[in-house]
Formats: C-alpha cells, structure tokens, sequence
C-alpha cells in the first residue's frame, strides 16, 4: 500500500460522527491539515473510589447496630426475668411472714398465760423457705410481733400486735370499787395510788398520802394533806363485774365424796410424795411435816365426822401445781414457801399466816360471806395470782401482791399495809394508810379467771407490712 492510499485509510471520513467523543487524533484527522504526520495520544483512564469497599463498611457498621441492638434486647429480657422472679419469692416471703405470725398467734401465744419471758423463734422452715419471729415488745397479756419470711434471699417482714383480752374493764383500773352505799374513803399517812383509780363516792386525802400516774374518778376529792394529785374527774357510773360461781361450785363437788381416811405426816405414803396428777380424797388433812410434790389434788371432805379442814403447818412443803379443796375452812401457818399455780378451792374461810412466799399464777378462792381470805404477817405473793372471794371480804395486813383482787369487801387489818401491784375490784373497801401502795399493772394481772368473762379472746391490731 502506497502512503497515499494509508494516509487516505486513517483519515476517517468528515461526514461521519467519531463513535467517541472527539480526541485529539480524531480532531487532526478531520482538520483538512497538509500535515501528513498522525499523532495518537492514549489517555490513562483513572480509576474512582471502589463501590465493593463500601458496601463492605456498610454492612459492618448494619451487624454492629444489630449486635448492639440485640444486647440491649437481651439484658432487658434477662432484667425483666430477673424482676418477675424475685417479685414471685417476695410474694412467697410475704406469705411466709404472714403465715408465722398466724402460726404463733394460734399456738404459743393462744396455749401461754404469760408472754413477758417468750424469746425469738426460728429460722422455723416452711416450703419454701423460713420464717423467723421476734418481739418487739411484750408484757403478760400484750405484744408486738415481728415475722421475717425469707425465699431464696428474698424477705418480707410483717409486724402485728395481740392482746389476751379475757377480764373485764373494771381491771383497767388499780382499784375499782363500785358501790360504797355513799360512804367516803380516807387516804392517809403515806398511802400512794400509781395510776387510775375509780372509787363511786367522795374521797378524803390526808397527811402525806399523794397519787400520780393516772387519774383518780369519783364523785369528789377533798385534799387535806400536803401530799400531790395529779388528777381527778367526777367519775361516771360504770357497771360492777358479773360473777359466776358455776366453775368453782363444780370443783367443790369434790368434797361429796365419802372417805373414812384422814390425811396426816404420819401417813403420808413417801416423802417426798408425788401425786402424779391424781385426786386423792381424805375427811381431814392436817400435815405438819414431809414435802408433797404435783401436779395433784388433796380433798378434805368432812365425812364420817372428819373436820373438813385443811391445815399446812410447821415444817410441810407443798411445791409446784398442788391443788388443795376443802368443805371447810384452809390454814397456812408453816414456814415453807409454796410452788407455782398453787391452787385453794374452799367453801369456808382461807386463813394465810406464815409470812412465806407463794409462787406465780396462785388461784385462792373461798365461797365464805364472812371474812373470806385473811392473807397476814408479811406474805408475799407473787406474778399473775388471783384472790377471790365474790361474797365476803379480803383482809390483808402487811401483804405483797402482784396479781388481781376480786371480792364483795376489802379492808385492812388496824395499822398495816397493802402493796397491790396489779388491780383490785370490789363492792367497798376501807381506808387505804400507813404505807400501802395500790399500783395499777397489767403486766402482773392473770390472763383469765373464771367467772370473770370466761375464756380469754386473742385481739390482733397493726397487721401491716414492715418496710
């Protein structure tokens, strides 16, 4: 091929569009130019950013927002697990909590005549899990309650206050004498009154004789002396106890029963002798020796012209729930102290003498309307017990008391005192002088006496949960 014919040949023709846009070369070649030299210039084509490294870095940063996302979702499920879990061992504690107070109410306190000495309880176990009680506050007949259920670790609390409720009002007051037919009471030399007293006529202080801690309420008060009171009202008329015999008329019965046999130290079957819990029958007793052990009964009958009569003389010793039930009359004059829950049933006169000590919760009860109970010479006796004598009078001289006092009359042998921790109520009383001390305590007061509101009743208050 001539030079001619290939310049022709890369020369494109002018009435044909360049497939490209025109570059240089193409530019040259259509110009018309004489030059015969063709230059050709190759441009290098440079590359943008890569799309694939993108799409790359999108998707990263997609799967961290997804992981994250999911964390979340799954720390709030875990949370909300968690939450749902513990509120259902909460629910399970709470009634745990409320299930031993239930349980305490129902057993220990309901079966105790005395609450001041109970302790804490538990960990006591019960599906699913424990519950433990404690006291936050307690007395003979009143308390406070505090109950911890505990599930897995979880705990509830729940507090709860209970009160024995067996006597009636009147035993709200250190004394309450309710129909003195009008007649006025004297307090004199350095008699005291600690807490309320209710007296239905007028009342005279003399000497040093003072009151505080309450409030006294009768019809008027006329202080004489130079001794303090601290309050008094006009008292408003208030219902005298209702008694009923029928308890003690039924363990009386006792003393029908036909016996030739009289009980002395000289045949008394051991010493010490234990009753074993036995009733044992005699148409007199008079011990002047040995020691006799409960729990237990001795009856003096008064059949086959025996005396009837109980007497417990120089060196006997009667220890803890011995009961002793007489047709006539019952005589302490020995030199021994008595055990607990010492119990006198008689339908004569109790004469008490020997200056000793009678143990707890004691139950003397005589159905005589003569000088019922005469309790002397510097006895003491102690927490819970209960004089009664519904139809005659209470005479004390130079006596220790904590308990309660029920009678038709209370009066002081000339010249000695009474100290009453607990309360006393009756028709009249005499004067209260010397050193006597009437103070008003429930804390000493029994939980029930028969014939005086029957059985005890649990009042519950503040059930609530402790936070």
């Amino acid at each position: 091929m001539t030079k001619e014919n290939m310049l022709k040949a890369l020369t494109p023709d002018p009435n044909t569009a360049c497939p490209r846009p025109m570059g240089p070369a193409c530019r040259q070649a259509g110009s018309g130019s004489e030059d015969n030299t063709v230059t050709v210039k190759i441009n290098r084509v440079r590359a943008g950013k890569n799309p694939a490294g993108q799409i790359l870095i999108g998707a990263l940063f997609v799967l961290i927002v997804v992981a994250i996302l999911g964390m979340v979702v799954v720390s709030m499920i875990s949370t909300e697990s968690f939450s749902v879990i513990e509120n259902m061992y909460g629910v399970q504690a709470l009634n745990l909590a409320e299930a031993g107070t239930r349980f305490t109410v129902a057993t220990s306190l309901a079966a105790d005549s005395k609450w001041s000495d109970n302790g804490t309880v538990g960990p006591v176990t019960l599906s699913p899990g424990t519950f433990t009680i404690k006291y936050l506050s307690q007395s003979r007949r009143a308390c406070t309650l505090e109950s911890t259920g505990t599930v897995n670790g979880v705990s509830r609390v729940v507090q709860v206050s209970v009160r024995k409720v067996g006597l009636p009002n009147n035993f709200d007051y250190g004394s309450f004498t309710g129909n003195p037919g009008g007649a006025t009471l004297y307090v004199q030399q350095s008699a005291h009154i600690a807490g309320d007293f209710y007296y239905k006529g007028p009342i005279i202080f003399q000497n040093s004789a003072w009151q505080d801690g309450g409030i006294i309420y009768c019809d008027s008060l006329d202080n004489q002396g130079h001794g303090t009171i601290a309050s008094w009202e006009i008292a408003p008329t208030l219902p005298i106890p209702t008694w009923n015999n029928s308890y003690y008329d039924n363990i009386l019965t006792l003393t029908g029963v036909s016996t030739t046999l009289a009980l002395s130290a000289s045949n008394i079957p051991s010493d010490p002798w234990n009753l074993n819990g036995g009733t044992y029958y005699f148409k007199g007793i008079d011990i002047n020796a040995k020691t006799i052990n409960g729990p237990g009964t001795l009856v003096a009958t008064g059949t086959s012209g025996g005396t009837g009569n109980i007497e417990i003389k120089t060196n006997a010793q009667i220890n803890n729930q011995v009961r002793l039930v007489a047709k006539n009359d019952v005589t302490l004059s020995n030199n021994k102290n008595y055990g607990y829950q010492f119990e006198i049933y008689a339908n004569g006169n109790i004469d008490i003498n020997n200056g000793k000590t009678i143990s707890q919760e004691a139950t003397i009860y005589s159905k005589s309307t003569g000088t019922s109970i005469s309790i002397s010479n510097g006895t003491t006796v102690l927490d819970g017990s209960s004089f009664l004598a519904p139809y005659g009078t209470v005479k004390y001289g130079n006596t220790f008391l904590q308990g309660l006092i029920y009678c038709a009359t209370l009066e002081p042998t000339t010249g000695k005192s009474l100290s009453l921790y607990g309360a006393v109520s009756c028709y009249s009383q005499g004067q209260i002088s010397n050193n006597s001390e009437i103070s008003f305590n429930p804390e000493y007061l029994p939980s029930v006496v028969w014939g005086l509101g029957g059985m005890p009743s649990l009042e519950t208050t503040l059930w609530r949960e402790a936070y």
